[in-house]
């Protein structure tokens, strides 16, 4: 196989693999998209029909993996996986190669640093934590500052009041 050939052959698995997970900045829309509506806890279950600056935090589920979903003005900045199957006494944790897998599909092309113990950083601002229970947690901190910033600013009173 040609050095061509190989290259976007594996282009296109990347790109199948990168498919089946949620990405930071990604709309309601496209992550609804990719796995249809969220599944809600039933105390929330109203809720459903709210915008998601009312409802931020979405659960879908995917080929065994729960996927948390927070939205901030309608754009996924905040996603946390975790596996749904469990063996007789533990929950099991993500894979090594689910973990990849998810860090690709955040990286907008940008390389992940592996910071030790469980942490990464992402070039284009990103970083991602494991905890010690197996959750893969993955957000954008600038657009989630940003966002608290313009709340905060818009609860102020105007100057003179």
């Amino acid at each position: 196989m040609n050095t061509a050939r190989f290259w976007i052959l594996c282009g296109v698995v990347l790109g199948l693999t990168c498919s089946a997970h949620a990405r930071l900045g990604e709309t309601v829309a496209q992550v609804e998209a990719r796995y249809g509506k969220p599944d809600l806890p039933k105390k929330n279950a109203s809720a459903s029909n709210r915008e998601p600056t009312e409802n931020p935090l979405r659960h879908y589920l995917h080929d065994g993996i729960k996927i948390e979903v927070r939205f901030l003005n309608g754009i996924s900045v905040e996603e946390t996986y975790r596996q749904t199957v469990r063996d007789d006494r533990n929950d099991v944790h993500l894979s090594k190669k689910d973990i990849e897998t998810i860090l690709n599909a955040n990286s907008n092309g940008r390389l992940w640093t592996d910071e030790k113990n469980g942490h990464w950083t992402c070039e284009n601002g990103y970083t991602a934590v494991k905890t010690d229970t197996g959750l893969l947690h993955v957000k954008d901190p600038a657009k989630i500052q940003a966002a608290k910033e313009a709340k905060e600013k818009s609860a102020k009173p105007p100057a003179g009041f």
